[in-house]
């Protein structure tokens, strides 16, 4: 669990291991080098083979101890190969990176899957509390739709990014 002591920030579990965009992406058993994370990981000599869940950047914890971390993460996002290519090297921005960060210290605690991908559908919020509800384990309801375990671990509703949806969503979760 984290304490303030920890010198690495965490991470939400995120919703898949390993992720696609645009025909590049997975893994072929112990084979890395197909991964989205795979170009980054050269560039920066990470070696993949410790790597076990996907983290995302949406939600993080990090103390103090954390600084260097952090820093270091923040110079690896603006080196210049990265800035040259973010498609190749961080198609999933900054937590592309981190990921590679964590697996190069070999840490693997985080914090666990704790929001809701919304896809921009406000009837989701109602669908998590009203129809799936909660289960004691992650459900995994349909693409980039995942419910965490327990209700209290369901901090957010992720992606919507339009103010007056977002506002729905506030006045929805209100209600509920």
């Amino acid at each position: 669990m984290f304490n303030t002591h920890s010198f690495y920030p965490f991470f939400t579990e995120g919703i898949y291991d390993f992720l696609m965009m645009n025909g590049r992406g997975g893994a072929i058993g112990n084979d890395f080098s197909t991964t989205l994370e795979h170009p980054a990981c050269e560039l920066f000599n990470i070696n993949q083979n410790n790597r076990k869940k996907y983290r995302t950047s949406n939600i993080f914890v990090a103390g103090q101890n954390c600084i260097e971390f952090l820093e270091t993460w923040y110079w690896m996002m603006i080196h210049p190969k990265i800035l040259a290519a973010p498609d190749y090297y961080c198609p999933f921005q900054d937590e592309t990176i981190a990921n590679c960060l964590l697996w190069h210290h070999n840490f693997h605690d985080g914090l666990p899957y704790s929001y809701v991908n919304t896809n921009g559908e406000i009837d989701r919020i109602e669908k998590v509390y009203n129809e799936i509800g909660f289960t004691g384990s992650v459900q995994y309801i349909a693409p980039w739709f995942k419910v965490p375990r327990q209700k209290h671990e369901l901090l957010a509703f992720h992606g919507e990014k339009r103010i007056d949806e977002m506002n729905k969503m506030i006045e929805k979760l209100k209600k509920i």
